[in-house]
């Protein structure tokens, strides 16, 4: 995660969020700094921050589920830079338990997108301490805004304001996400998924209602 002692703010990065791009960027352009590890969670930051640490602005990053779950799949069964066949990140942390299941169900079958979706995507869309993260947050980023509400962000904060780059791009993501869902799959998708697009206000394809 990353916090900054001259705006007083702290950015929490959730995965597959852009998250890496806009902490390049608050890194390079903003005079912050990373504090314990890349997906620190809230409970994580409370345990380790003062009480002026406490009182600064929070934001974080959130995307579509139904386009985070094909990023994911994707990431997966590409695998470009073997951190999944290694088990461990770039940075030497080792990837979860759960990760490495997902990756090994599609590498050992094959998975199509669907098998995927259908063994392992739960109405729990976040995990615990992500939902927990979320709901202290000032402010929210959504993925498929990223530039126009970081821009307002910085409004908000009364900084200068630049351009996120597109990093990390899913390789091999060369059409939409909503063609993933296909046939059965889409009123699958809609039942389970309902709950956590309704909470984050995201809305299905108009054509699946």
């Amino acid at each position: 995660m990353i916090i900054n002692h001259k705006y007083k703010f702290c950015f929490f990065q959730i995965p597959r969020t852009g998250s890496t791009a806009i902490a390049n960027e608050l890194l390079e352009f903003y005079e912050s700094e990373q504090i314990l590890h890349k997906h620190s969670n809230y409970d994580q930051f409370l345990s380790n921050a003062t009480n002026q640490e406490r009182e600064y602005f929070k934001f974080a990053g959130i995307r579509n589920p139904l386009d985070s779950i094909v990023s994911q799949f994707l990431k997966m069964k590409n695998d470009y830079d073997r951190k999944f066949a290694r088990g461990i990140f770039g940075s030497g942390k080792p990837i979860s338990d759960g990760a490495l299941a997902k990756y090994h169900f599609i590498q050992s079958t094959n998975a199509s997108f669907e098998d995927f979706f259908k063994k392992f995507v739960t109405p729990e869309f976040f995990k615990p301490h992500q939902e927990t993260t979320i709901s202290h947050m000032d402010f929210i980023i959504r993925f498929d805004k990223l530039q126009d509400d970081f821009t307002k962000l910085t409004t908000l904060l009364d900084i200068p304001t630049i351009k996120i780059p597109v990093i990390n791009a899913t390789k091999h993501k060369d059409q939409e996400y909503q063609n993933y869902y296909t046939g059965e799959l889409i009123p699958i998708a809609i039942d389970i998924l309902s709950p956590v697009m309704d909470k984050y206000n995201f809305s299905f394809p108009e054509e699946w209602i």
